[in-house]
């Protein structure tokens, strides 16, 4: 019972997919892990569903809550084993890419959205198609924090 109540504490309910708190446990990991391999490097990626609030204000909480649980797969599908992902809340959501530069990053961040736009929520014959904005970031080595 006290792993499943970890669990849930680092796990978002609606995506099941880690959250936050997990995510910048693993983030400081792999800061530590860079500190130590002067030739280290890891990508993070801060995702943003694009004007989700109109999602929600045109369709309701629950159509959007749709379109995070869809955007949740095409994100898992994308990763690679080492990598790690988390929902930071609303909207928002990060992907440590480990061992990546930027053209990993940049690659990965292109294929992810063309992903999603391929995919968009489909209701009742109704597509709801959202956009998908990435920021890109590199750690290595030198990274003060």
């Amino acid at each position: 019972m006290e792993l499943e109540l970890q669990e849930f504490a680092l796990t978002d309910f609606l995506t099941q997919l880690p959250n936050r708190r997990y995510f910048m446990k693993r983030l400081e990991e792999e800061h530590g892990r860079l500190l130590r391999n002067v030739d280290g490097r890891a990508a993070v990626l801060m995702c943003d569903l694009d004007h989700f609030k109109v999602v929600n204000d045109t369709h309701g909480h629950a159509v959007g809550d749709l379109v995070l649980k869809n955007f949740a797969d095409v994100l898992r599908e994308q990763l690679r084993k080492s990598d790690t992902v988390g929902r930071f809340g609303g909207e928002e959501f990060a992907v440590i890419l480990a061992d990546a530069d930027a053209a990993v990053a940049i690659g990965f961040a292109e294929r992810l959205q063309r992903s999603f736009a391929a995919r968009p929520l489909v209701l009742d014959d109704k597509t709801i198609a959202v956009t998908l904005s990435i920021g890109i970031a590199i750690m290595h080595a030198g990274s003060p924090d």
